[in-house]
């Protein structure tokens, strides 16, 4: 079986030339000799966590993707977030960031009690709510919206709410004693629960490469842990979950304004403007 070292490299190596550049090329883009690169990819020497995040983003992989499969890589999730951590300019933010790794990783583990497919949004949110109201759940959104925390615990989620700075909606880490959804308490409740929806869609839907960070900002997509394809799955996932289209059409069928609705399935407006228009119940 190889070591790490040489399964990283191989991996460094394999991202490098799918990605159509040389070594002397990625040396230059990484702010290192082309003889550490040969190192790296020869298994001579490991990559540090910051040379390997930026590797990965050079190459447009995410940085777990560059690490090998095996038990002891799961302890990777707060040492890939921490690395990400460092280039951020916001120090208030880096402090919120470490204050939620330190909370999440003091959580007793929760035991799996539902697990549904993964292939494809819609039916992943349908087969969580059923799954869901098996063991309990009240998904009907009769007396109350449906209680996000409880879901994500059921699935073995922790979720930890934060106040986190400069526009971060939320994130989700892999850890030892298993997955955390941080969430912004400085959002409205409407867009809390939206979130929580959105990461638990990035763990059900095995979006997750050891940590998962959502900033809406413009440069957010310039960085290798962001795939807007993914990040559309797990809308629609968080869609379908909160805002089942069976319920919205019988609540729309009953007269229910926007407005009304929104209070029903504890959401925005504007989330449930989006989705009256994606149902074909309202015009765009």
């Amino acid at each position: 079986m190889k070591g790490a070292t040489s399964v990283v490299g191989e991996r460094i190596r394999r991202a490098r030339e799918a990605a159509g550049v040389t070594q002397a090329a990625l040396a230059e883009l990484v702010g290192k000799q082309q003889t550490a690169i040969s190192h790296w990819e020869s298994g001579r020497r490991l990559p540090g966590i910051d040379d390997l995040v930026n590797v990965a983003g050079v190459l447009g992989v995410a940085p777990a993707d560059l690490l090998p499969d095996t038990e002891p890589t799961r302890r990777s999730g707060a040492v890939l977030l921490r690395a990400v951590m460092d280039a951020l300019e916001s120090d208030t933010l880096k402090g919120n960031l470490e204050r939620f790794i330190g909370r999440a990783e003091a959580q007793a583990p929760l035991p799996i009690v539902v697990r549904v497919p993964q292939d494809r949004p819609e039916r992943a949110a349908r087969a969580l709510l059923a799954r869901a109201e098996e063991h309990g759940l009240d998904v009907s959104h009769a007396n109350q919206p449906l209680d996000m925390n409880a879901l994500a615990q059921l699935c073995g989620v922790h979720v930890l709410y934060e106040k986190f700075e400069d526009g971060l909606s939320g994130l989700l880490v892999m850890l030892d004693n298993g997955p955390a959804i941080g969430v912004n308490t400085l959002h409205p409740n409407g867009r809390q629960r939206f979130t929580v929806a959105h990461e638990l869609g990035h763990y059900v839907l095995s979006h997750y490469d050891r940590f998962h960070l959502d900033v809406p900002s413009a440069e957010a997509g310039e960085s290798p842990y962001y795939d807007w394809r993914l990040e559309r799955a797990a809308n629609q996932f968080a869609a379908d979950l909160l805002m089942p289209a069976g319920l919205v059409e019988q609540h729309v069928g009953r007269g229910f304004s926007p407005r009304q609705l929104a209070g029903t399935f504890g959401v925005s407006e504007v989330a449930m403007g989006y989705r009256l228009i994606n149902l074909g119940l309202a015009q765009p």
